[in-house]
């Protein structure tokens, strides 16, 4: 399925389960799956678990568009290297090259999440 503009252009989305609170998280786009580190999640958002995806203009505003799919853990290496620095686009890494490469390196090895969506639906 591919995602729409109003998902693919934005990084920030609204996941929750079916008895869970909505958590916010960043995601970055592979392919025409969203991805994001999984320990921003929901805890009950395990591998296989079916939520639900909002993605909004900015915080609290209306709703772009509206998705459920399943999570699904995915191997760092498995993804576009591009999709994990988007990840941490907003995350200060170091002020070194050395500092630089030791935090992507410990941010690799954190859970990573595919959120195979299914039949988008617009607000």
């Amino acid at each position: 399925m591919t995602l729409s503009a109003d998902v693919t252009r934005h990084h920030t989305a609204w996941v929750h389960c079916a008895n869970c609170r909505p958590h916010p998280v960043r995601y970055a786009v592979d392919g025409d799956r969203l991805v994001c580190f999984g320990d921003e999640l929901p805890a009950d958002a395990r591998n296989g678990r079916d939520v639900f995806v909002t993605v909004h203009e900015i915080a609290g505003g209306h709703a772009l568009a509206q998705l459920s799919g399943t999570v699904h853990d995915v191997a760092a290496d498995d993804l576009d290297p591009n999709a994990i620095l988007e990840l941490l686009d907003h995350v200060a890494l170091g002020r070194t090259a050395q500092e630089v490469d030791t935090a992507i390196a410990r941010h690799h090895r954190r859970r990573i999440v595919a959120l195979d969506t299914r039949a988008p639906q617009r607000s």
